[in-house]
């Protein structure tokens, strides 16, 4: 995945507590270099640059830099929204690896079956077809050329 004879690159959303702990961990191995910080405000993403002394400060995931990881440390009621902008605004390139760190939500978000189709679809990730239909629709008809598997969109259990 990783190529060993070129350090790893990674960009960090979210400079907070965590997300600055991280990097500076992260930065102590020399074959690790942190190309963007995207905080709240460019302000502050040129604070923790600073303070952590690498890393280019931007004020838009739009503006991250081609990166090996994507760190997502914002604050849990964020992380569905970072996804989203990521997945929709094909900043990622295919194979980037996106970790995020979380307190309440960690499988929560993965565990909505749209979000993370249109986050896996950014990522360029193969995944099976899938359409959302309501449960009126699922009981009146085909609602594609079987086989099909139906799955609730919040759980993680199948039907029929």
């Amino acid at each position: 995945m990783f190529d060993s004879q070129r350090a790893v690159k990674f960009s960090m959303i979210g400079a907070g507590r965590l997300g600055k702990t991280l990097a500076v961990a992260l930065l102590q191995n020399s074959h690790v270099e942190l190309r963007a910080v995207c905080n709240a405000t460019l302000a502050s993403s040129i604070a923790a640059t600073q303070q952590l002394g690498a890393g280019k400060p931007v004020a838009t995931l739009a503006q991250l830099e081609s990166s090996d990881l994507v760190w997502i440390t914002v604050p849990d009621d964020h992380i569905e929204a970072v996804a989203t902008v990521l997945a929709e605004s094909k900043v990622l390139k295919t194979g980037t690896v996106v970790i995020h760190c979380s307190g309440v939500l960690s499988s929560s978000v993965a565990m909505d079956k749209v979000v993370a189709r249109r986050v896996f679809e950014g990522l360029r990730i193969n995944i099976a077809k899938g359409a959302v239909f309501t449960p009126e629709e699922i009981k009146t008809m085909h609602v594609m050329p079987p086989p099909y598997v139906i799955k609730p969109i919040w759980d993680g259990s199948s039907l029929g």
